[in-house]
């Protein structure tokens, strides 16, 4: 999923006339149209979003359009390095 996309998609979810006709699982469906909806993951991607305390990140990402440096899991990592968090990613113990 891209930047540019996401933030589409969080302004439509946001959207107090949708909102009043659809519940969010619903409306998360129709806007995200074949992913499935996690509620704890929504939640966390959308807190990313609208609480980018780095907003010249979101912007770059966004501007890169749908190109690699627009996907939403460039901006995620840039936004982590940014805040000096570390990476979401688990490391796999050898065997």
């Amino acid at each position: 999923m891209y930047t540019c996309d996401m933030i589409v998609g969080f302004r439509q979810m946001d959207s107090p006339v949708l909102r009043k006709h659809y519940g969010q699982e619903q409306l998360f469906s129709l806007v995200f149209s074949g992913v499935p909806f996690v509620r704890a993951t929504y939640h966390d991607n959308r807190s990313a979003w609208a609480n980018s305390h780095v907003a010249s990140i979101l912007l770059a990402h966004n501007h890169a359009g749908r190109s690699p440096d627009g996907l939403w899991s460039c901006y995620k990592a840039s936004r982590r390095h940014a805040l000096g968090e570390k990476s979401k990613k688990k490391s796999v113990k050898s065997k």
